[in-house]
């Protein structure tokens, strides 16, 4: 869908998603240019907008939602090995001690994390990457710029508030998606004024906490639709129809029952 869309939890906070080519996007998520009053991206328009609303906060990157999904493809979650550099590189640690001197000498810079310590290196080299990895120091290592590349004059969604979440699979089912980055003081939606506040609040969560939810699955909260014609449950195996794709879906099944087996649910009999 290519669709960058927005949802409230049932504390009145604000999360921002992004689907890319194939999350599911609800109903609901619509977000018109016209009321907003600019020729940019709606959702670039509403960033701009409500940054000179609300106050700015601190950012805190996640590893768990990202590693999560590795179940089903590792090495797209893991950037080594690779055949070429991999440039800019997030990558969570134990502790900073392993890369002090990248550090030091200006190759990385810490960012705030959960439960862990993180860096970004601005160009890591495939040598120092095979290194860290063969003495097993990272948690795990992703590309930074993962939230719909930003453009750098457009405001960061989570320093306004916003957590950040972004669909991880590829482009061939609708799988969950997974919570990036996180505010140090959630934006509620009390705190944005009218018309902002109508567009934000348009697709109502009302089951869930972001602050508690890692990743999550919107076809199994809310109507949706999706270009996809399966959409893949939170234990990352489990294969289910997208409402409205019951004939699309009967042709992927019938791909997919042999490599699968239980793991994908069968269509619904024709009535």
């Amino acid at each position: 869908m290519d669709t960058e869309w927005f949802a409230v939890d049932k504390d009145g906070h604000v999360a921002r998603f992004v689907s890319k080519e194939a999350g599911a996007v609800p109903r609901d998520a619509n977000i018109d240019s016209t009321n907003l009053g600019d020729d940019l991206e709606p959702s670039q328009v509403l960033l701009h907008k409500l940054s000179r609303k609300v106050r700015t906060t601190g950012v805190l990157y996640e590893r768990t939602g990202r590693v999560r999904l590795d179940a089903m493809d590792r090495d797209w979650h893991w950037l080594y090995p690779y055949t070429m550099d991999p440039g800019p590189v997030l990558m969570f640690l134990l502790s900073l001690d392993p890369v002090r001197r990248d550090l030091r000498e200006g190759r990385a810079i810490e960012v705030p994390a959960i439960s862990c310590s993180a860096v970004i290196f601005k160009d890591l080299k495939r040598g120092r990457a095979s290194q860290l990895h063969r003495a097993g120091v990272c948690l795990g290592c992703f590309y930074p710029f993962d939230e719909g590349d930003e453009k750098p004059r457009d405001p960061d969604p989570v320093s306004l508030g916003l957590y950040a979440y972004i669909h991880t699979q590829p482009d061939t089912i609708a799988g969950p998606y997974a919570r990036t980055r996180r505010p140090v003081r959630p934006l509620h939606i009390s705190d944005v004024p009218n018309p902002l506040r109508k567009i934000l609040s348009q697709v109502r969560l009302d089951s869930l906490c972001f602050g508690h939810t890692p990743q999550l699955q919107p076809v199994a909260l809310v109507p949706c639709h999706s270009w996809e014609a399966a959409w893949l449950d939170l234990d990352s195996v489990t294969q289910r129809c997208v409402p409205g794709k019951e004939k699309e879906y009967r042709a992927y099944y019938r791909q997919m029952k042999r490599a699968l087996g239980h793991a994908i649910e069968p269509p619904a009999k024709a009535t």
